[in-house]
């Protein structure tokens, strides 16, 4: 054991820079033959994880056993019954739904690990809807796809070619999705990705975290640290949930933790310990790398025999299941089955004492045998795991071996001559030095061109325009779709008379879908258009900066292109999150005004709702004037019974120019400033129709002949306490008259989309930040003078230096990679062909 962990560690110590080197330079190595492909790399990498595993195991001795079994086995009375504590959930009738971890330790205490959100989206809820091919699973949130979606999609894979993945998912993961989706606000307040202590005095508080099916899920791991294990501190317990989880992602954990442990302890109820056939199939096919069985360290824990009536059963259970698993070819020996009582166990500890299990043990003349499995289990540490531990680390120090001394053949026959090397070394560098300023100039160009569209504002000028022609209520509703509407009124009644409400409810229903999509789609399509463009311009400039024959040009923009991928470069418009930004400034105002006819309670109860945003929505306005107050009155008007004007600008030209009357007619003059004063004065406290009037009023008064009169006057006035008049409204009484108010509530809407809502969501800004930060994101790349950017120039030489032979260009650039690879694994070799394994 002693030679082993020595060549471990010998194998660890020049594995990790053999690694790196072959990491560094595949695509040198690559280009004189020798296969280095991402694939062998991975295989390395897992190797040198594995190893390091071991040599934790073998320093500490420590043997890793995990509890499994069907559901409500006892598993956990079993674990506790081990740690002699009632720590870990074992009421009957709750299932256990997380993976839980025990371990000694001096101190008692519980660590919980919860997932980030992203972390959980990524690692459990979207690799679950991916499972059943769920539509876009990878950008699905837990807010995105509803209880009622999911459903909808689920059946109906029943009538698709896809009936196979129904069949499959059918109850397990199907439940697994569902429980996610309906527990997802109780999730989501857990999704903290941080680690919490939790003292053994508050274990009951949070046996949630181990026991709800909801609050489980955002649980990554837990792990219980006791006293309660002095004795077998090298010993790792997990008790994790059963084959039949109603997790199925759990479900699918306890298979790979099983893989991974020292021995395996299947507990069974002792009444009917028969196992079932997705148990055999588990068994018999989990098996190592080296080819070690499950069943080479399976234990079986038949608990619970103290309900068994008599002795003679007994016999019969234990006769039946040796045989059971013998003809499963499960069979080990003897010793891997024992019988006994964990609650027993904690019945004789004191911590159960209203139990009669050991009464029923002393009917059947046995123990609870907890004592032995665990002396079972360190003799099995000491003698059969070894072989274990030998077997898959001999497979690992194969797998590293064998690819040593391919690479080192491969190596030995490369001979390159070093003057050449230096000559194209200095060439290489040199190009590498002009691309690089060629790249920083450019781009600082580039740059300073995509800040002008945020001044220019051309692409929101061009989307007003496209929603100016396109937001016209008769280009968006054919008259065959009109009539369509009127048929369907028509045949849920038994006459043929119009039915204006009716019409006008499910028309504006039709309308708004139409509206919502077209003005989300005219914005993204211009974005994603302009983005293109930009994209495509930034890439020309790395094209003229490397100076490609356009031969190759085609070639070099594709290996770009993966190359800004890798470094998370992203031209795509849906890195933006213009939806949202979509929804939050015109959302609501389309649902005002397209979904609620003119005057309808629902529309003033709208209207209430959003009634800051709309005001907020005014200052976006390009005649928006902050010296002077919007005229709340007149836009209540106008969006609620479509009376009066929407702009900011006529109502205060309006009061300027009856000012002016006034001030005419009684020969009074001032300036602008105290002008302004008296406008604003006005607006802040009456109406405009009460203006109107006042200003009239004046004009006809002896007394007022100042600007001081006026002001008196003005101050005396009662303010405006009545909040708007509003002219006669008329429900509009047949398909004509509807046609027509719904015409002119989209009028309203296309105006505030072009003149506010397009300006308040900033599209060019968006598109600056973004580009801004993709470019700093280059400029890095390009000027840290990182080994990644070398590395890009010398893989694609042959596309850049058209007058470097590229076999050598290469090679200079990494001097010293074949002599210090070469010494690698030389030493590697060595190491691992030295004694016997």
């Amino acid at each position: 054991m002693a030679d082993m962990e020595e060549k471990i560690r010998g194998v660890l110590e020049v594995l990790p820079g053999v690694i790196s080197d072959l990491k560094s330079n595949s695509h040198v190595l690559s280009k004189f033959g020798i296969s280095v492909t991402p694939e062998v790399i991975k295989k390395l990498e897992e190797v040198k994880e594995k190893l390091e595993f071991f040599k934790n195991k073998f320093e500490k001795d420590i043997i890793e056993v995990a509890f499994v079994g069907l559901e409500k086995a006892g598993k956990s009375t079993l674990v506790n019954a081990i740690i002699g504590k009632s720590i870990l959930p074992s009421d009957y009738k709750r299932a256990t739904y997380t993976t839980t971890q025990v371990e000694y330790s001096p101190e008692n205490y519980l660590e919980v690990f919860f997932y980030e959100e992203e972390e959980f989206l990524n690692e459990v809820y979207r690799k679950m809807l991916k499972d059943v091919e769920y539509p876009e699973a990878e950008r699905q949130t837990l807010d995105s796809v509803s209880l009622a979606d999911f459903e909808r999609y689920f059946e109906g894979l029943k009538n698709t070619d896809k009936r196979y993945i129904y069949d499959k998912y059918k109850g397990n993961l199907e439940n697994d999705i569902k429980e996610t989706i309906e527990g997802k606000e109780k999730i989501k307040r857990y999704l903290r990705g941080r680690k919490e202590r939790i003292p053994f005095s508050k274990i009951d508080e949070y046996r949630d975290y181990i026991v709800d099916k909801h609050i489980s899920r955002a649980v990554k791991e837990i792990k219980i640290y006791t006293d309660a294990l002095r004795g077998l501190e090298n010993v790792i317990i997990y008790d994790l949930p059963g084959f039949d989880s109603p997790t199925f992602t759990h479900s699918k954990f306890t298979k790979e933790k099983i893989r991974k442990a020292d021995a395996v302890v299947f507990v069974r109820e002792a009444e009917n310990p028969s196992i079932r056939r997705a148990e055999v199939e588990i068994i018999n096919e989990t098996r190592e790398e080296d080819g070690t069985l499950l069943k080479d360290k399976a234990f079986f824990f038949c608990n619970m025999v103290d309900k068994l009536p008599n002795r003679k059963d007994l016999e019969r259970v234990q006769h039946d299941f040796m045989e059971e698993l013998t003809r499963h070819d499960i069979y080990k020996k003897q010793e891997r089955i024992i019988y006994g009582s964990a609650l027993a166990k904690l019945q004789e500890l004191g911590v159960y004492e209203e139990s009669n299990a050991i009464n029923g043990l002393r009917k059947l003349e046995l123990d609870h045998g907890i004592e032995t499995l665990l002396d079972r289990l360190k003799h099995y540490n000491k003698t059969e795991r070894r072989e274990v531990l030998y077997r898959r680390i001999n497979h690992l120090l194969g797998v590293v071996e064998e690819e040593v001394q391919r690479l080192e053949e491969e190596i030995s026959k490369k001979k390159r001559h070093s003057s050449a090397v230096k000559v194209f070394a200095q060439k290489l560098k040199e190009i590498e030095e002009k691309v690089k300023r060629s790249i920083l100039d450019n781009i600082d160009d580039f740059h300073r061109d995509v800040k002008e569209i945020n001044r220019t504002k051309e692409l929101s000028r061009k989307i007003s325009e496209t929603v100016r022609e396109g937001l016209v209520f008769d280009s968006l509703v054919s008259n065959e779709e009109k009539e369509s509407v009127k048929r369907d009124i028509n045949l849920k009644t038994s006459t043929f008379e119009e039915k204006p409400i009716e019409y006008n409810i499910k028309l504006r229903d039709k309308l708004y879908v139409l509206v919502l999509d077209k003005f989300t789609k005219t914005i993204e399509e211009s974005v994603r258009e302009k983005l293109l463009s930009i994209s495509n311009d930034l890439k020309e400039k790395f094209v003229k900066a490397f100076e490609v024959s356009p031969d190759k040009r085609e070639k070099f923009l594709e290996i770009l292109e993966k190359h800004f991928e890798k470094m998370g470069v992203n031209f795509s418009y849906e890195v933006i999150g213009l939806k949202k930004f979509i929804e939050r400034f015109g959302g609501d105002l389309i649902q005002l005004l397209i979904t609620n006819p003119v005057g309808s309670p629902d529309r003033e109860g709208k209207f209430k709702e959003i009634e800051r945003d709309i005001y907020s929505l005014m200052a976006y306005d390009e005649n928006f004037n902050p010296d002077f107050p919007i005229d709340y009155k007149s836009l209540k008007l106008r969006l609620l019974y479509q009376q009066g004007d929407l702009v900011q600008e006529h109502t205060i030209e309006e009061v300027r120019r009856l000012l002016s009357e006034v001030l005419k007619s009684k020969n009074i003059t001032f300036g602008k400033g105290k002008e302004d004063y008296m406008v604003s004065l006005l607006l802040n406290k009456f109406s405009l129709g009460k203006i109107k009037e006042m200003l009239n009023t004046i004009k006809h008064l002896p007394y007022v002949r100042s600007y001081e009169d006026m002001i008196n006057y003005i101050n005396n006035t009662t303010p405006d306490k009545e909040e708007f008049q509003i002219d006669k409204i008329k429900n509009s009484s047949t398909y004509e008259e509807v046609e027509k108010e719904i015409s002119k509530d989209v009028d309203i809407l296309r105006e505030m989309l072009e003149r506010n809502v397009i300006k308040a969501i900033g599209l060019e800004r968006m598109i600056v930040n973004h580009i801004t930060s993709q470019i700093q994101t280059i400029k890095n790349w390009v000027s840290e003078m990182s080994t990644d950017f070398h590395n890009f120039i010398s893989e694609n030489i042959d596309l850049i230096a058209k007058d470097v032979e590229t076999e050598i260009a290469m090679l200079s650039a990494y001097e010293g990679v074949m002599s210090r690879l070469s010494d690698g694994l030389d030493k590697l070799l060595k190491t691992l062909t030295s004694g016997g394994r």
